[in-house]
């Protein structure tokens, strides 16, 4: 809830802080346009002033008998000097009329700031609120500059009211925001509360339980389903472990309880030397059992964790395969079964050789369990830039429901037979988690009748 609660916090003040400056920006460049149509009115009525002054000044100068420009005072401007004053300078820079007030008006005498050659007019505001135009005549004959102005107090005053009316708004639209921000965010955040609850709820006694998804389309709906999917394989990891825990119990019990009978029985009844050398070596027989789980349950969990040290190496896989072959003959012979190695000379794999041994070895041991008085051929070739090495007895063959379970641990295809050997069904699940380890992958494929093929493709002589 808190966490909800901060990124809702986090999501409000972000919306409120872009809302914020956004009507921020916006109404500054609405100020800036708004001041620069005001100014830019100002000054189109300064030209309009000053063009009067001027067709008045054409109007009224005029040519004497000795040549002389009529006296500028006695133009016939109209002007209301509470509004605006208008003034003609001379060349040499002598003031020939104005009119208003030059006391209520003080604008000064002419510079080099208000027309030049370069710029025949300007426009700009002087201190106390006002504004100054100046343009330069060439009224005939003699030249003379026009400088008008125009109070600014309307305008200040359109400018003042905009400046309060943004005051006030900006932050009733920031607040406003604010509020808009958190209804949105709690409403947007509120199918988080839900999941955050629901996936409160789900422990190891409901995992079966799954999150409701409203919308697979957006992303509060993907979290949803990725929840889901991450229960499910919860779900699953912990059904397999509670089997594993079981079935390993199971295994455990078995030689421990034949341990436990043998010895009370020895401890009960007087035996002769004999009798107890056989008890011992049945003890022993069912310890070495007991070491051989042991040893499978911890390898499996390597895998698991991804814990597995490898040392590998490129071998030759025919010549590999041979030593095996010496190693499990003992087996081949006993159970009446011919092994023939036909995997392709100079074929090379990157591997570990005592884990891929044990692999070899898991695989072959059961081939030849179930196929007695049969025959296994071990072929290898290469595929795309790996190599597969197939283990092919002339067994019976497995049930085909049989064939997606056979990696699973403990899980035995022919119960019976199995005990009767000694197997504890971890065999193929090391020999998975050995292979996969390796970056490889390994498959069965069965017929009733015909036999059975184990197939482990393993990376070629290449650095995984």
């Amino acid at each position: 809830g808190l966490n909800v609660v901060n990124i809702r916090s986090r999501l409000t003040l972000t919306f409120s802080v872009a809302v914020f400056l956004g009507v921020a920006i916006y109404s500054a460049t609405l100020f800036y346009f708004y001041r620069s149509d005001l100014y830019a009115n100002l000054d189109k009525l300064l030209r309009s002033d000053a063009e009067t002054v001027e067709m008045a000044l054409e109007r009224h100068l005029g040519v004497g008998n000795e040549g002389r420009t009529t006296a500028p005072s006695l133009l016939d401007v109209e002007a209301d000097s509470a509004n605006w004053i208008s003034e003609v300078w001379t060349h040499a820079g002598e003031r020939v009329y104005f009119s208003g007030s030059s006391d209520e008006f003080p604008l000064g005498a002419i510079d080099g700031e208000c027309v030049d050659e370069k710029r025949p007019e300007s426009a700009f505001t002087l201190e106390g609120g006002i504004r100054v135009h100046c343009a330069r005549s060439e009224a005939y004959p003699s030249e003379f500059t026009i400088r008008v102005a125009r109070r600014i107090e309307k305008t200040a005053a359109q400018l003042r009211r905009f400046l309060l009316l943004m005051a006030l708004g900006v932050p009733i639209v920031a607040l406003l925001s604010a509020l808009a921000g958190s209804f949105i965010a709690r409403r947007a955040l509120r199918p988080m509360t839900e999941i955050t609850e629901s996936a409160r709820r789900i422990s190891a006694e409901n995992l079966s339980e799954r999150l409701e998804v409203n919308d697979s389309r957006d992303e509060i709906g993907r979290l949803a389903i990725t929840f889901n999917e991450m229960f499910a394989r919860l779900e699953t990891s912990f059904s397999r472990m509670q089997a594993f825990t079981a079935d390993a119990a199971h295994e455990l019990r078995t030689p421990l309880s034949s341990i436990r009978t043998m010895g009370e029985v020895a401890l009960r009844k007087e035996l002769d030397v004999e009798s107890y050398r056989r008890v011992i070596s049945d003890v022993l027989e069912e310890t070495a059992r007991l070491h051989r789980l042991c040893e499978g349950l911890l390898t499996l969990a390597k895998a698991d964790s991804h814990e597995l040290q490898f040392k590998r190496e490129a071998i030759e896989v025919k010549p590999f395969v041979d030593k095996i072959l010496d190693f499990v003959g003992v087996l081949a012979e006993e159970g009446g079964v011919e092994i023939r190695n036909a995997a392709g000379e100079g074929l090379r794999v990157f591997v570990d050789p005592l884990w891929f041994k044990q692999v070899l070895v898991n695989v072959i041991d059961n081939a030849i369990k179930f196929s007695p008085g049969s025959s296994i051929a071990i072929s290898a070739e290469i595929i795309g830039r790996d190599v597969v090495v197939s283990v092919k007895d002339r067994g019976k063959g497995i049930p085909a429901e049989s064939l997606p379970h056979l990696f699973d641990r403990f899980y035995r295809a022919d119960h019976g037979r199995h005990r009767s050997v000694g197997g504890s069904g971890l065999g193929l699940a090391i020999a998975k988690g050995i292979v996969e380890a390796h970056g490889g992958s390994i498959t069965v494929t069965s017929e009733i009748g015909i036999g059975t093929e184990v197939s482990i493709r393993i990376p070629g002589e290449k650095e995984i």
